[in-house]
């Protein structure tokens, strides 16, 4: 049994999909993806921010919830 809010993940189809909707499926993923990027970049950047006003590697890796060698990847590609 799912509740209401469970529904957004079902894979059936609830009938609430709008078929005349403008933005197709490969539209919302496309934009998923660009907004994901986006906001991975601005983390990268502000990693290095806070790297830079002294922050420690492991400070910014809890702060960012990632993992320490990925936070000293993003500082080595700066």
């Amino acid at each position: 049994m799912t509740s209401e809010d469970d529904s957004v993940w079902a894979d059936e189809d609830s009938g609430s999909h709008d078929t005349d909707a403008t933005q197709t499926h490969d539209d919302a993923l496309a934009h998923l993806a660009d907004e994901t990027e986006r906001a991975q970049q601005a983390k990268v950047t502000a990693a290095r921010a806070a790297f830079e006003a002294g922050a420690e590697v492991s400070e910014i890796a809890r702060t960012a919830g990632e993992r320490r060698h990925t936070v000293r990847e993003w500082l080595a590609d700066g």
